[in-house]
């Protein structure tokens, strides 16, 4: 017995999106320098597909290029051409205004972030979580580890409600965080 068409076509979109990351990312590093940064879009997918019980293909896809905008050449018009627009329009609204020094990109995101769709709340949840994680492992500095637990209350009530278990999840981690952190 074959698997639906529609099946297999979902699959193959989410193995396409899996190619463009791959492809965009490159050989770029996490914090860590040793990481490669693809392995983030990714691990954000999974948890998504774990933790939130999420199987909506163009939020798997947003979740594993949430990143491509601003760190790489891609553009919105080539995610759209590429995935959908409603995959690139849910990447588009988790991407920081380049116009914006960094320090006011991340302002201007937090305070943006309680409009963002469902789905995109969902994958800030989830990209949090994963950067957090990777904060517990010893990556990143400690003012990086600081700055990430000053926004946590607001990220989570910007997203509040959305997903619990992805929430209480992020919860658990900033709270281990808060502790090694100190």
């Amino acid at each position: 017995m074959h698997p639906s068409n529609s099946f297999s076509d979902e699959s193959q979109r989410l193995a396409d999106a899996v190619l463009i990351a791959v492809r965009a990312h490159g050989s770029d590093l996490r914090d860590d320098g040793t990481t490669l940064f693809i392995i983030h879009p990714i691990r954000v997918s999974e948890l998504l597909r774990q933790i939130a019980s999420e199987f909506d293909v163009d939020v798997l896809i947003a979740a594993l290029l949430h990143d491509s905008i601003e760190k790489t050449d891609i553009t919105y018009e080539n995610l759209c051409e590429l995935v959908g627009t409603r995959a690139a329009n849910i990447v588009q609204e988790l991407t920081f205004d380049p116009s914006l020094p960094q320090r006011e990109q991340y302002k201007a995101a937090l305070e943006h972030a309680i409009q963002l769709s469902p789905s995109a709340k969902k994958i800030k949840l989830a990209d949090r979580l994963d950067n957090t994680y990777d904060l517990l492992k010893g990556c990143g500095s400690k003012d990086k580890c600081k700055r990430y637990l000053e926004e946590a209350d607001k990220v989570l009530q910007s997203c509040e409600g959305i997903c619990p278990p992805l929430e209480q999840e992020l919860r658990n981690a900033l709270g281990k965080l808060r502790f090694n952190c100190g």
